[in-house]
């Protein structure tokens, strides 16, 4: 099997070394590197270019205007012809065996789509989590053992991404034909746009986790997965819920499973709007105004809320908005 490794990137400058050279590392080494600079203005793109020379290494590196990662992997998707496609985001690394553990799954059981492993968490600071998945939904997601201490993911893997993606996505190898098959990412997604294309792949095929660590996630205060960013986040979470529902014939989705979606996204709607009532009145009928034009808020107004708004906005002055 060919394996390309797609790295978007966007003012990443301090980090992208560590990154790539994690890539060359690898005891199995990569038959592709591509890179896309997202609309950098940090020098991104000149860093990739003197690392390849510097190196000696043949990367692909492609520009895009800063529309996001889920569309600067789209771009990239579009220049790979490889068998296998791994995901590495540009300020994270992979551990040395990462690819190989990866390509010896797709060998092995000629069926998956998609394979994972765990990752351990580090900031400016240090490690602050060693295993990410151990603590998660994995946990109680009936599997089977497969090879090597492989864990293969049974039907149950639509379900189990309703409230989250747990996947890491620099842990993340896909088959290349199945992301073309359901037509790549959302790129209408800033965040979220990881889940809803797992989502679309578990109609596709198996899933696959080894549960050792084989990279190491940075993370970062500008990062879109900051705390932060939390209610701009919960927007687009609640938008892919709403996507699956809209495409549940085409995605076949039995009656439990839209059952589990439909609860899933009441639940998202009572974060989105418990979020915007502790940022205020106006984050919080903003946030309203939206449920109700997205036509998924029937019966899910809670008076606590409106309360909730009201104080802070009383207690903390100027809300912090969206």
């Amino acid at each position: 099997m060919k394996i390309a490794v797609l790295v978007p990137a966007h003012d990443v400058a301090p980090y992208i070394v560590e990154a790539l050279d994690s890539v060359v590392a690898q005891s199995r080494p990569p038959d592709a590197i591509v890179v896309v600079d997202d609309g950098s203005e940090d020098g991104t793109a000149q860093v990739v270019e003197d690392w390849a020379r510097s190196r000696g290494q043949s990367v692909q590196l492609l520009y895009a205007s800063h529309e996001g990662a889920a569309a600067a992997r789209n771009l990239g998707l579009q220049q790979i012809d490889t068998d296998l496609v791994a995901l590495l985001d540009a300020d994270d690394v992979f551990l040395p065996h990462h690819l190989a553990s990866a390509e010896k799954a797709f060998e092995r059981y000629r069926d998956l789509v998609l394979y994972f492993s765990d990752v351990e968490i580090f900031d400016a600071a240090g490690v602050t989590q060693t295993n990410f998945l151990a603590a998660g939904p994995l946990a109680a997601l009936p599997r089977s053992k497969g090879e090597e201490g492989l864990l293969l993911l049974g039907d149950s893997v639509y379900a189990s991404l309703l409230s989250g993606n747990y996947m890491p996505v620099s842990t993340t190898v896909m088959a290349r034909s199945a992301v073309e098959e359901v037509g790549g990412y959302d790129a209408r997604f800033i965040n979220a746009a990881d889940r809803d294309l797992n989502l679309r792949l578990s109609r596709k095929g198996a899933f696959a986790c080894h549960p050792e660590v084989s990279a190491r996630k940075r993370l970062r205060e500008d990062s879109l997965s900051h705390p932060q960013f939390e209610l701009r986040a919960n927007r687009y979470r609640l938008g892919v819920l709403k996507k699956m529902l809209d495409q549940a014939d085409a995605l076949r989705l039995t009656r439990d499973e839209r059952r589990a979606t439909r609860d899933a996204l009441r639940a998202q709607v009572w974060d989105l709007l418990y979020g915007a009532s502790e940022s205020g009145l106006p984050a919080y009928l903003d946030a309203w105004r939206f449920t109700r034009r997205s036509a998924v808020s029937a019966g899910i107004f809670d008076f606590r809320h409106l309360l909730r708004a009201c104080r802070h906005s009383v207690t903390r002055g100027i809300p912090r908005g969206r």
